[in-house]
């Protein structure tokens, strides 16, 4: 349904056209070049196959002749004077779309959003196996599981960047929450959805102890359950604060280790896992100095 011409093509100029797709409203360039305009959040409603409401948008095609706006010099028709900027939609790197900064708004050109739906399959949440939805955030597209248990899929470094409290996560993943009667898996039988059969790993997320996490140790990944995400961020405002925390942890580990390997200290309780835990920190391999092989040797023969 056709409601009205409101705001101004991004890719054309053109007037956009209002589009009522149930009980969603977007705008569509039907008059120039077929691009779509999605505000903040829109789009996860009509970015995988299995939504219907997508399929309404997928084959609207650009009229002749029309003169685009070159992407560097788009700009958000919402904010008026903040320039898009080109971003991947998602992980796999394949569709670039235009994503205003400021408002969270995306632009697709004509064709884009059929591309994104075909090549784009939801995973499935590792915790209650519903598909996960595409969110925007910083900049990247992160898995959230919207319709079951308000879990999080974070791909390799991305949980980095929206860890502290001092970064916009937005209203949406501050607060989201479980629906009602989902059932959740064991954590000890969670999957990597990306990697399929690897197991997802627990371990604590920083030296405090506070927070469990899930990480595929095969892909990076990591799967926070519902109101994890805030109560890591709770923990340190800014990257400095942790990482200040983390050199601090690493040097008493250091120490003590130094002390068990010269017989200055018994070898104390679950210090095969407290190993591990450096051995992890330092990044293993050929990294481990003659000081931790040696504290691990003695740990080994306990």
């Amino acid at each position: 349904m056709i409601i009205e011409k409101d705001i101004t093509c991004p890719g054309c100029g053109k007037k956009m056209t209002k589009l009522e797709l149930g009980n969603r409203v977007v705008d569509v360039c039907l008059d120039g070049c077929g691009g779509i305009w999605f505000d903040a959040y829109e789009i996860n409603s009509f970015d995988e196959d299995s939504e219907e409401l997508g399929q309404m948008l997928e084959d609207i095609t650009p009229e002749k002749n029309i003169k685009k706006i070159p992407e560097d010099k788009r700009e958000c028709p919402r904010c008026m004077m903040s320039h898009l900027e080109q971003q991947y939609f998602s992980n796999k790197k394949q569709i670039m779309m235009d994503r205003c900064p400021k408002c969270g708004g995306v632009f697709l050109d004509a064709g884009e959003l059929k591309e994104i739906r075909k090549g784009d399959t939801a995973i499935k949440c590792p915790a209650c196996k519903k598909p996960m939805k595409h969110v925007e955030v910083e900049g990247m597209v992160i898995d959230v599981c919207l319709d079951g248990c308000g879990g999080m899929w974070f791909d390799k470094y991305e949980l980095k960047r929206v860890d502290n409290g001092c970064e916009n996560v937005g209203e949406l993943l501050n607060n989201l929450k479980p629906q009602p009667g989902v059932k959740t898996i064991p954590a000890e039988q969670r999957k990597c959805p990306r990697c399929h059969e690897s197991i997802l790993r627990q371990g604590y997320y920083s030296t405090r102890k506070e927070v469990i996490i899930d990480k595929c140790y095969n892909c990076g990944g990591v799967f926070l359950d519902a109101g994890e995400l805030a109560h890591i961020r709770s923990l340190y405002y800014t990257a400095e604060d942790k990482q200040a925390e983390d050199a601090a942890f690493a040097r008493q580990m250091t120490q003590d280790i130094g002390m068990v390997a010269e017989d200055k200290i018994p070898t104390p309780p679950l210090f095969k896992a407290y190993m591990g835990a450096l051995d992890n920190f330092f990044g293993g391999g050929n990294s481990k100095s003659k000081m931790l092989e040696k504290a691990e040797r003695k740990a080994q023969n306990r």
